[in-house]
């Protein structure tokens, strides 16, 4: 469990939504008088020999043959040790892995391994999904630990109604997290991430609004009003003629400010665009009503240079 935790992974649900960045594509069976420099395959044989090296700086190397009734192949894999005392003599498994030439000998290097039976295959002879690992933690055993989940009817209640998802082509949330974790082909893997995507963009609209809606059930202490004839007053301060985007901006911050709840509103724009006569309107409005207002900037030097760049703006609107 503290392992996991490294994760961020403390329930099922964590589990389910600690998605695969790739997978490894071991669908292609063959046997061994088949096999070429270069292909990343699955083969099922029995293991003929296996013995165990010991290099410098304490690296292991494991060496191993294994046939089937084409013919035979070795296989390596280093600082794997443990396959030495685990892997027996003529029993049959699946290898997945990459076949390379190696000093004019084909070989199969560092593959995954699992005994043949009459379940599934998990970690080879399929679309296999590697997971973000850590120290303690490998791939393999989140794949183990979620395969099993999925398989020993793990209950997953579906969060959409019917008409969402026909409207928008969305599969059972169960068989989301199937094919995200297991798929049989990429179709797959694409119409759940479809559908994962679709679920945080749904969450994260949702808390938005539930956040939006609280913040309207907050009262401000003092709710602004602004006379008509404020705004053409503020306008007509200015040196220059306002673009139709900075008169939109400052009356969306209007409207904003006349609220009874407190207004949230973020002004985008390039350089020079405008942002700081909009938030001079909402000072402005702050002093018609006799209250007190705050500019705020991140360096004491911009602080300085708005201040100057304001000050005769609000001299022009006997703003002291």
């Amino acid at each position: 469990v503290e392992l996991l935790a490294k994760l961020n992974i403390h329930t099922i649900d964590d589990a389910l939504h600690h998605i695969p960045f790739r997978y490894d594509d071991f669908r292609t069976q063959k046997s061994i008088s088949e096999v070429v420099d270069g292909d990343e395959i699955t083969l099922a044989a029995t293991l003929k020999s296996i013995t165990k090296i010991a290099l410098k700086r304490n690296f292991t190397l494991i060496k191993a043959t294994i046939e089937d009734a084409t013919g035979t192949l070795s296989v390596t894999w280093f600082n794997q040790p443990y396959l030495f005392m685990t892997l027996r003599k003529t029993k049959q498994y699946l290898f997945s892995g990459k076949v390379k030439l190696y000093k004019g000998k084909l070989t199969l290097t560092a593959p995954t391994i699992e005994q043949v039976t009459d379940h599934e295959a998990i970690h080879g002879g399929r679309l296999v999904p590697i997971y973000p690992a850590t120290d303690g933690v490998t791939t393999r055993s989140l794949r183990t630990l979620l395969w099993n989940s999925l398989h020993n009817n793990l209950s997953i209640p579906e969060t959409f109604p019917t008409k969402i998802l026909n409207t928008y082509k969305l599969e059972h949330s169960k068989n989301a997290f199937l094919h995200i974790h297991f798929p049989e082909h990429e179709d797959q893997i694409q119409t759940a991430r479809h559908r994962l995507a679709f679920e945080e963009v749904y969450r994260l609209l949702k808390e938005a609004a539930e956040r939006k809606h609280a913040l309207q059930l907050m009262k401000v202490a003092h709710q602004l009003s602004i006379e008509e004839k404020c705004v053409p007053l503020f306008l007509n301060a200015y040196p220059f003629d306002l673009t139709p985007s900075q008169i939109a901006a400052i009356q969306d911050v209007q409207k904003d400010l006349q609220q009874s709840f407190p207004p949230h509103r973020l002004i985008q724009g390039e350089v020079g665009s405008g942002k700081t006569l909009v938030a001079a309107f909402a000072l402005y409005v702050a002093s018609k009503n006799n209250t007190q207002s705050v500019f705020l900037a991140p360096t004491q030097v911009l602080a300085e240079q708005h201040f100057l760049s304001l000050q005769p703006l609000f001299e022009k609107l006997h703003i002291s």
